[in-house]
């Protein structure tokens, strides 16, 4: 009986394998090259990881240096969010969807969400003059109408003072004056 059993249940359980694996044949080729874009934009990001830390941060000049500590970490963002959003297309063109109708789909939705994000909009706009026009750097002391305090970090839309008791400020950039 265990032995009738057992061979039904391998024959049944080969059955069901087959079939799953039927399913997923057409699929196998552009899973291979999903995975292989996912693990070649990886080492693409640490390497341009790699390269903005060791060519943006050699300068002699302590000035050059506060201003590339506050620049170099959106630089790797910007980077690589440029890197992912180019491997996500690709992706998409394995799977052979064609990206265009969803990227204008996703143009149109960020403009309405940019109609409602209006404080977010302000809070990166001024976080740019901040950081190209070298307001204020990593390391300075300012004083803001709220906190005041060493800046840890310049972000697109926050920035980061510690204050000289130890407490960390976290302040929205189109908030500061």
């Amino acid at each position: 009986m265990f032995r009738i059993c057992y061979l039904y249940m391998g024959y049944l359980s080969g059955y069901v394998a087959d079939q799953l694996f039927e399913r997923f044949v057409p699929f196998g080729t552009a899973i291979v090259q999903i995975i292989g874009i996912f693990f070649v934009t990886r080492v693409i990001v640490e390497l341009l990881k790699f390269f903005v830390d060791k060519y943006m941060m050699k300068s002699e000049k302590q000035l050059l240096n506060k201003q590339r500590q506050t620049l170099v970490p959106i630089t790797k963002s910007i980077l690589q969010s440029i890197i992912y959003f180019i491997a996500f297309v690709l992706m998409l063109r394995a799977l052979n969807i064609n990206p265009l109708p969803i990227l204008a789909g996703a143009g149109i939705l960020g403009l309405v969400i940019g109609m409602g994000a209006q404080s977010l909009i302000n809070d990166i706009v001024a976080g740019i003059f901040i950081l190209f026009e070298s307001i204020f750097l990593v390391g300075d002391y300012i004083e803001t109408g709220s906190a005041r305090g060493i800046v840890e970090s310049v972000l697109l839309r926050t920035t980061k003072i510690r204050d000289p008791d130890g407490q960390l400020h976290i302040l929205r950039n189109g908030q500061i004056d």
